[in-house]
């Protein structure tokens, strides 16, 4: 029966990858004939080298960090597990194969950590050739190019940081607590010393990773936030929520220090420190900044807020390009004539008379051919015909697949594959 089961989680297993690798290939294959077609087959390997690039990185520093935290609690699985019967489990446990076995969970954990990051080459890639604007933030003074290129990196590498501590932290507890390492006796925590200190390491080193967090969090406030009158930090966030961020990345700080005397035999309160850590972080972070929304900003609105209004303001100028805009004169005098008129018809050609809002039904209605035709909405634009440069209302005829008469994998895939053609008429017309 043993041979017979094992051939069939073999069999099972193999189907599985195979159906995986199949899937997987397919899909590869449909983009590199895309881009084959295109002629850019040289981009589509530098993507599949970036995405490999990320996951293999992402999943062996998962892997490392798994696997050196499951060796750490061998010493329990080999100890805290007993049967006085000697039994096979045990035996096994105790055998050399043993870290042999945790290597494997650890490199199949690194594995699918690899794949799942892998989604992220993108960002990885934007913060290597990142480009520096022309524009400093007003509240830290820092490159905007920071925030759009390299931020959501650190913020990518700060979740996933924290996502592995988690996982293997919850592992670890679990390992210790079953081998009878960590355990409630009489209404109080007793933990093994091997284990204290590999507890304490994780919690200093979570906590590290907290403060730098903290310092990611400080500058989300400038895009991120919504507590004030316009997009991004008010006077509350930059008065209130900065401050108090600033004050909680010095505590994380100081608690991970705690626990870091904790891993070389130092009796500390760091229960108390984590609580006194998630009590502040509520107070301060989230009670503070409202009562200072509430009670200062809400009854002077316009005064406190002036300031981060203009530099919203400002920084909407410059990114539309208007804050090198040069207001002319145009003074009113009445004094219109015929020739006037002549002088401008490429402009009065081109005053728009149609609204989009009553163009799009009639598109509909007059250029549907087809019950399974819709139109996308009205585009305005403009475009040379004829030589004159016009003013036209643009619309593309796409399939609505939900309208088609025999909604079959045949029709959807094979034979409905594509809209057919566009409608442009003048919008002064």
């Amino acid at each position: 029966m043993v041979p017979r089961r094992r051939l069939v989680f073999v069999f099972v297993l193999v189907a599985v990858v195979l159906y995986l690798f199949l899937r997987h290939f397919a899909g590869a294959w449909v983009r590199w004939a895309w881009f084959d077609q295109l002629g850019l087959v040289e981009i589509y390997w530098r993507r599949v080298w970036a995405r490999l690039e990320t996951g293999l990185g992402a999943g062996v520093l998962f892997g490392l960090f798994a696997y050196v935290n499951l060796r750490l609690v061998v010493p329990a699985l080999r100890e805290g597990v007993q049967d006085p019967r000697g039994g096979p489990y045990v035996l096994w446990l105790r055998s050399s194969r043993l870290p042999r076995l945790l290597g494997l969970l650890a490199a199949v954990a690194g594995a699918l950590a690899g794949w799942i990051l892998s989604s992220q080459w993108s960002t990885v890639w934007f913060f290597r050739f990142a480009t520096p604007f022309s524009t400093m933030d007003p509240i830290f003074h820092r490159n905007v190019a920071d925030y759009v290129f390299r931020l959501p990196l650190y913020e990518v590498v700060y979740q996933f940081a924290g996502v592995s501590f988690w996982l293997v932290g919850l592992a670890v507890l679990a390992t210790y607590f079953a081998t009878g390492w960590l355990n409630f006796l009489d209404g109080r925590l007793q933990i093994h010393p091997w284990a204290r200190r590999h507890v304490y390491g994780l919690v200093a080193a979570y906590l590290a990773l907290k403060s730098v967090g903290y310092r990611l969090q400080a500058w989300n406030l400038l895009y991120d936030s919504t507590r004030g009158f316009t997009f991004g930090a008010g006077y509350a966030d930059v008065h209130a929520a900065l401050p108090a961020v600033r004050i909680l990345m010095v505590i994380a700080a100081l608690v991970a220090l705690m626990g870091l005397a904790g891993v070389f035999g130092a009796r500390v309160p760091l229960a108390w420190g984590v609580g006194g850590l998630a009590a502040a972080s509520v107070l301060l972070a989230t009670v503070y900044p409202a009562l200072v929304e509430q009670l200062v900003v809400r009854p002077s609105q316009l005064s406190r807020e002036e300031p981060y209004i203009a530099d919203n303001i400002k920084a909407t100028r410059q990114a539309f390009g208007l804050d090198s805009i040069q207001p002319q004169p145009f003074p009113l005098q009445n004094n219109l004539t015929a020739a006037d008129l002549a002088s401008f018809q490429d402009t009065f050609q081109n005053i728009r008379l149609w609204d989009w809002q009553i163009a799009s039904p009639a598109f509909q209605q007059l250029q549907g051919l087809r019950s399974y035709y819709q139109f996308d909405p009205m585009t305005i634009d403009r475009y040379t015909v004829q030589g004159k440069y016009r003013q036209v209302l643009l619309s593309v005829r796409e399939i609505n697949y939900a309208s088609l008469p025999n909604q079959t994998w045949v029709n959807e895939h094979l034979k409905f594959t594509h809209g057919y053609g566009a409608v442009v008429v003048p919008a002064s017309q």
